[in-house]
């Protein structure tokens, strides 16, 4: 496992991650979708202005985090849908930012496993939210889906990219043994390790009441070291909350997640070293949160600054 890979088996490194999220497009219709709440009707960033912003991640080194290197993730929507990520992709590569994808894994054919290798990516993470087709096809919206995903996945493997899965746990997966069954499937692919994040009451999720319980969450500790240096729980690693990462959405604005429907400015209208000068010292990243508890799911968050009424599909601005 390289060291792009949450430095050396998930000990957590010195990197500071920006998830761009290029769109919010997708051929999926997930019934857990976490951005499905924003808005699809802005101005995307274009490939100049994600260049831009590419730009300035040094400064950002420099000025906002103790970091001591940056990674880039493209992230959606469907970011396999914009006609320009090759671009992005190479620019990332040739700035040495390790280029990363988050995607449903329908656009992997071998043919674009190729482009993307040629292009510099070190790491593609595939949506699976079931170990059984039919479940995954279902909760996804699209026939086929699971079948898609599972050869993209042997295609990235066998084309030279470290590929992971990434599955959202909920207290119902985590019971009947799911998730569990999403990790042996993990293994029989030959994926670099599994990614388990907590689910989180946003998007078509907001409404279902709670997080992962506190048996639930002791419960993927258990899992998390029978399969130690397979399986990372990002319920632990959360580096919105630890100041590690930060979100771009697709039309520019500045988030601490893509869970966390807040945003603190946007690249278009000042710099990004600006923006996180004043963000990183705001009382929301001073609240204090249980171990394994996501950012977006702790309540005092929530009722403090989620309760502000806000027009479907727009952020909530601090």
């Amino acid at each position: 496992m390289d060291d792009f890979n949450l430095e050396k088996k998930f000990k957590m490194s010195p990197v500071f991650t920006v998830l761009i999220g290029l769109l919010y497009r997708c051929q999926c219709n997930c019934v857990h979708c976490a951005v499905a709440d924003y808005s699809k009707s802005g101005k995307e960033l274009t490939t100049a202005e994600v260049i831009k912003l590419m730009n300035q991640l040094p400064d950002v080194l420099k000025k906002s985090t103790k970091e001591k290197k940056i990674h880039v993730q493209f992230t959606g929507g469907e970011p396999l849908l914009r006609k320009d990520l090759l671009i992005l992709i190479k620019y990332a590569h040739q700035r040495s930012f390790e280029p990363q994808l988050n995607t449903n894994g329908l656009l992997l054919t071998e043919t674009m496993v190729k482009k993307l290798k040629k292009a510099g990516l070190k790491k593609v993470a595939v949506s699976i939210d079931s170990s059984n087709d039919r479940i995954h096809d279902a909760a996804r919206g699209v026939k086929g889906c699971f079948k898609s995903a599972i050869i993209g996945m042997k295609n990235c493997l066998r084309g030279g990219i470290k590929c992971c899965i990434g599955t959202c746990a909920n207290n119902k997966s985590v019971n009947n043994g799911e998730l569990e069954k999403i990790i042996l499937l993990g293994k029989k692919i030959g994926v670099d390790y599994i990614r388990i994040i907590p689910s989180v009451l946003a998007g078509k999720w907001q409404d279902k009441g709670q997080g992962l319980n506190k048996n639930n969450l002791w419960h993927l500790e258990k899992l998390k070291d029978s399969y130690k240096d397979f399986v990372m729980f990002e319920g632990n690693l959360c580096g919105a909350y630890r100041k590690k990462s930060i979100t771009i959405s697709p039309y520019g604005d500045v988030l601490a997640c893509p869970y966390i429907p807040i945003t603190f400015g946007n690249i278009r209208e000042e710099s990004l070293t600006d923006i996180l000068s004043r963000m990183f010292l705001h009382p929301i990243f001073k609240t204090k949160i249980r171990t394994g508890e996501c950012f977006g799911n702790n309540q005092k968050i929530r009722k403090r600054y989620f309760k502000t009424k806000r027009p479907k599909g727009s952020l909530i601005r601090l």
